[in-house]
């Protein structure tokens, strides 16, 4: 009988703690039913908590979500001051970050037909997006404007073909991580690729009917 107690009992101080098991019907990963949990327990006695796997995996979970939006948004900022140092233009900062934003866009929307979710890992690789997907857009433009901005298909042709060919070669790169076993880094890959195919196809499309009506 005591070898059957000793794991659920704990004594300290003089005093007896009492260790049980859960097995929650639900996803034990959803923080708020585990806020819920504790706080309906807390209500029996300030001194209960709920400890365990998908607590810690929860709570980081929620960090890492919340956490990531910080992140990506303080990326949109250093990205807009530094291609704004770069062309000294607001209207041409505006032009290369107009594709990309909408790039974003098509990238939430192909998962969301596809029936992908953002999760605690996969939404990591969204900064990274951020980041390398603006550079179609910049280096797009900087080939318009040496052009002499007259001559927007020779521009997509010489350009265009330079970054098709560097999205490919980072698109290889995560491709490699959707054949992982685990499935938070086969998401990263998949989530990786979308992003960057949907930016570049964006500075495609859209950046020459930008630069066509605005005239950077």
């Amino acid at each position: 009988m005591n070898q059957l107690l000793d794991k659920h009992l704990a004594q300290a101080d003089g005093t007896y703690k009492i260790v049980t098991y859960l097995y929650p019907s639900k996803d034990a990963w959803d923080h708020g039913l585990l806020m819920k949990l504790e706080n309906n327990l807390g209500k029996i006695d300030p001194k209960i908590k709920i400890t365990g796997v998908d607590v810690v995996a929860s709570e980081l979970k929620r960090l890492i979500e919340e956490e990531t939006v910080w992140v990506t948004l303080l990326a949109y900022l250093a990205i807009v001051i530094l291609v704004y140092l770069d062309f000294y233009s607001f209207k041409r900062t505006i032009i290369s970050l107009v594709p990309h934003i909408i790039g974003f866009i098509w990238m939430m929307g192909v998962m969301e037909v596809l029936g992908m979710k953002l999760n605690y890992m996969n939404i990591a690789i969204v900064p990274l997006i951020v980041g390398m997907g603006i550079d179609n857009g910049v280096h797009i433009l900087h080939r318009y404007l040496e052009d002499g901005g007259k001559n927007i298909p020779n521009t997509i042709f010489h350009t265009g073909r330079a970054v098709v060919m560097c999205t490919a070669t980072t698109m290889a790169g995560f491709g490699s991580l959707v054949f992982s076993r685990y499935g938070g880094l086969s998401s990263m890959g998949a989530v990786a690729n979308i992003g960057m195919i949907t930016s570049l196809i964006a500075a495609i499309i859209v950046l020459p009917a930008l630069l066509k009506i605005w005239k950077a």
